[in-house]
């Protein structure tokens, strides 16, 4: 994929968008978030990493992640992530694969690039404080 500076026009209207407002953490909700995601299998074997474009409203932090098989975690998935700082004016990110971290305890060690179960954008208060509010917008996801 050309990952040209020019590819990377955008307007926040046919952009998505995270619009969030996290809550305070209780006991029935112990970790506030709010998410985009894309959960179909997709094999990108072959690819270095995933390349967007984004903007927000204010600075934050968010995570982005690759989802692939492992029938040791959660729900057979392990999250390979990592975080992105956002701004105010569009801006292209790439975020190689090799980036990407696991906290799992019963990690397999390697993300595998040719099971991959999901691409997810999340912002947790383990990212932002509990209360933060804004818009995050995400565009023109691709591999490269």
């Amino acid at each position: 994929m050309d990952v040209d500076a020019e590819n990377f026009l955008n307007d926040d209207d046919s952009a998505f968008r995270i619009a969030f407002r996290l809550g305070i953490p209780s006991p029935e909700h112990p970790s506030p978030f709010a998410s985009l995601g894309s959960f179909q299998p997709r094999d990108l074997t072959g690819h270095d990493g995933l390349v967007f474009s984004m903007r927000s409203d204010d600075t934050y932090r968010f995570w982005v992640q690759v989802r692939d098989r492992n029938p040791g975690g959660p729900e057979g998935t392990e999250t390979w992530f990592a975080s992105i700082k956002t701004g105010a004016a569009w801006q292209k990110v790439l975020v190689p694969f090799d980036r990407l971290r696991s906290v799992a305890p019963m990690s397999d060690g390697a993300l595998d690039l040719d099971d991959i179960e999901a691409i997810v954008f999340l912002v947790d208060i383990g990212a932002v404080p509990p209360g933060t509010e804004g818009t995050i917008w995400i565009d023109d996801l691709g591999v490269y």
